[in-house]
């Protein structure tokens, strides 16, 4: 599961417009930063059938961001992305002081691309992801 989340206090003097504006803004940058850390997601997830990377374009699509050419690999299974995209889910709240994207791939094995097992090595798609995009807004 991958969560994005940025807080800001709300505007406290009376006036509306700057506070709405500010809000927006805030809604518009975790939707950006979302897009980015899936598209690099994406493009750092191992694929053999294609199921875990839909999980994933699945969030992508819905928060209007564009799918990397290829994504699917050279051995994608049409039913395996089928339950990959259903697998995938967007939950975005905003209660005015906090908005938060939680993007969440369902397919069962996804935590052992990300941290491995015994037998195989860990991919760190999310996490390698997240830093790269932190990185380049810090």
């Amino acid at each position: 599961m991958l969560v994005v989340t940025a807080t800001v206090s709300r505007n406290r003097t009376g006036r509306g417009d700057p506070a709405e504006m500010l809000r927006d803004h805030r809604r518009a940058f975790v939707r950006e930063v979302a897009r980015q850390v899936l598209e690099r997601t994406i493009s750092r997830h191992p694929v053999d059938t294609a199921r875990s990377r839909a999980a994933w374009v699945k969030g992508l699509l819905e928060l209007g961001g564009t799918l990397p050419p290829g994504w699917q690999g050279s051995n994608a299974e049409g039913r395996a992305v089928e339950e990959g995209l259903a697998a995938g889910e967007v939950h975005e709240f905003d209660d005015g002081d906090l908005t938060e994207i939680e993007i969440i791939n369902g397919v069962p094995y996804v935590g052992h691309l990300e941290y491995g097992t015994a037998n195989a090595p860990e991919f760190a798609m999310v996490r390698g992801a997240l830093a790269e995009v932190v990185g380049s807004i810090s």
